[in-house]
């Protein structure tokens, strides 16, 4: 019992830990977006941006605002469906649920992060047990996580590339691609806990298996017993009816 019990509070602090990586990877990535956004309107240099960019960026603190808000909704759906165990279909449509609000941030995030997906997988390999449905979310999942491959810093957004000089910029994309480092490690970290979990489980299935089997064969040794001392307790009392009744006949003729 103790040993299951570390085991859940290791995923748990992994899991948290995941969560507060990626909500240090939108807010620092949103930050850049405004404070780039803001500084190439001091500069004066914003109609030479927009000539050099194919779309038009977004209101940098709407987009700050909304991606933490929807992260916070994801890690409240994330709760309110470990507490009130819902069933597989609902299970199914909190997933979907949150898929959605996933791709809300990562849109948000001109997806120059898909680390939220890790999450996302972590999720529904713990919590989703039919095959079907975590094969369906895991083809889903794995493909938006390629798809979402961008380069935030240097191809996605071109905004740096004449607001801050080499230096900065390199600093900014180590600190964006240490924090991917790191999430993808935890997420590793998560797995391994999560595998050993599982074949620890296996391995206590097992064990009671075996001990219900052991209890059957003696279940069946006491069934034999209790048979033969039932039969020789007939046995006893006939002898007993045959001792009494025809003792008693033959001694009163």
């Amino acid at each position: 019992m103790l040993r299951k019990q570390l085991m859940e509070n290791r995923l748990r602090y992994t899991y948290f830990i995941m969560c507060f990586l990626n909500f240090t990877m939108f807010v620092f990535i949103s930050s850049i977006i405004y404070i780039t956004t803001k500084r190439i309107c001091d500069m004066q240099e914003a109609r030479t941006f927009l000539s050099m960019i194919d779309y038009l960026p977004k209101d940098p603190m709407h987009s700050m605002i909304l991606s933490i808000t929807a992260f916070v909704a994801l890690l409240i759906v994330m709760r309110l469906r470990l507490k009130l165990h819902f069933e597989t279909w609902q299970l199914v449509l909190c997933f979907l649920v949150e898929s959605g609000l996933c791709l809300l941030i990562m849109e948000r995030l001109y997806f120059s992060t898909n680390s939220i997906l890790l999450l996302m997988m972590a999720d529904l390999l713990t919590y989703i047990t039919s095959n079907t449905y975590r094969f369906f979310f895991m083809v889903v999942l794995v493909t938006f996580y390629l798809g979402a491959n961008y380069d935030f810093l240097s191809a996605r957004v071109s905004m740096t590339s004449f607001c801050y000089n080499s230096f900065v910029k390199s600093l900014l994309l180590s600190v964006q691609n240490t924090l991917a480092s790191l999430n993808i490690i935890v997420f590793i970290i998560y797995m391994v806990f999560l595998v050993q979990d599982k074949i620890n489980e296996n391995k206590r299935f097992l064990a009671l298996n075996e001990e219900l089997q052991s209890l059957n064969e003696q279940l069946k040794e006491y069934a034999d017993i209790r048979e033969k001392m039932g039969e020789t307790r007939e046995r006893n009392r006939l002898a007993r009816e045959i001792h009494d009744t025809l003792g008693h006949t033959l001694t009163g003729l």
